[in-house]
């Protein structure tokens, strides 16, 4: 797998090792250093990993995060505002595991990394946050940073079990087993999918007419709208936003039933 932060590009190899390239002033290619890369470089090793292969990586404007195979997570880059979730705004120029504890001990199988701020998904469900929330994209009810990672209240979401996670520039999205989808965050260009353009500080279930279409079900009707569900590797449906044709709602996008992407 891949991902793509502002200027820097880092992926994963079949093998589990972990390589980026691109920007690297504030220490977020996990070399070790403030600098810049050419090439694709290796980022650690199972030695740093304690001898755990990467199975996922995330990259925000300016900071990463990987998942090793034993739900660990290390983070790198900028620290402001706290989105390495490591309790301080300290930089780290080579990934830093966070202590497994500040997810209630649960293991982390998935990542997400927005502009400021970064989501993870436990392999119970629950999500958490931290980071820049000016806008309220960490889904904890006010506009406070958070340092650490914090848990997004599940009486929000209606105790649903949550599976996917994504985080924009400044809004966050995230989707449960049942297919429900809740957005949050800044709502500029209507971004949130909720028909407007208010913020929102809180996880806010879209529509039923469109969580019907945005769900990652194995079972998804023909036809439908596309979510790429990173866990199975196939893409399933996605909802895409066409504000600039000036309809703030969800558009479909043609996706093949059985693409494959990785």
């Amino acid at each position: 797998m891949a991902a793509c932060g502002l200027d820097f590009t880092v992926a994963v190899t079949e093998d589990g090792e972990l390589f980026a390239c691109g920007k690297g002033g504030q220490g977020q290619l996990g070399l070790g250093a403030a600098m810049h890369q050419q090439q694709p470089a290796r980022a650690g090793g199972l030695e740093l990993f304690a001898n755990q292969r990467i199975r996922l990586a995330a990259a925000g404007s300016w900071h990463l995060a990987v998942v090793a195979e034993d739900g660990a997570v290390y983070t790198c880059g900028l620290g402001d505002w706290g989105r390495l979730g490591l309790g301080d705004e300290q930089p780290r120029r080579r990934l830093t595991r966070v202590p497994q504890a500040l997810f209630a001990g649960s293991r982390v199988v998935m990542i997400s990394c927005g502009g400021a701020h970064t989501m993870a998904v436990t392999a119970v469900g629950h999500a958490w946050t931290c980071g820049g929330n000016v806008y309220g994209q960490l889904g904890v009810g006010d506009t406070a940073n958070r340092l650490g990672f914090t848990r997004v209240d599940a009486g929000q979401l209606g105790g649903a079990r949550i599976v996917m996670a994504a985080c924009g520039s400044s809004h966050s999205v995230m989707v449960s087993a049942e297919g429900g989808v809740w957005t949050f965050g800044a709502s500029v260009y209507g971004c949130l999918g909720l028909n407007d353009e208010q913020d929102r500080l809180v996880p806010t279930l879209l529509a039923a007419e469109w969580t019907e279409r945005c769900g990652c079900g194995a079972r998804d009707p023909p036809a439908s709208w596309a979510w790429a569900t990173p866990t199975t590797g196939w893409c399933r449906r996605w909802w895409v936003r066409r504000r600039c044709l000036g309809v703030p709602r969800c558009a479909r996008f043609p996706a093949a039933a059985n693409t494959r992407w990785r």
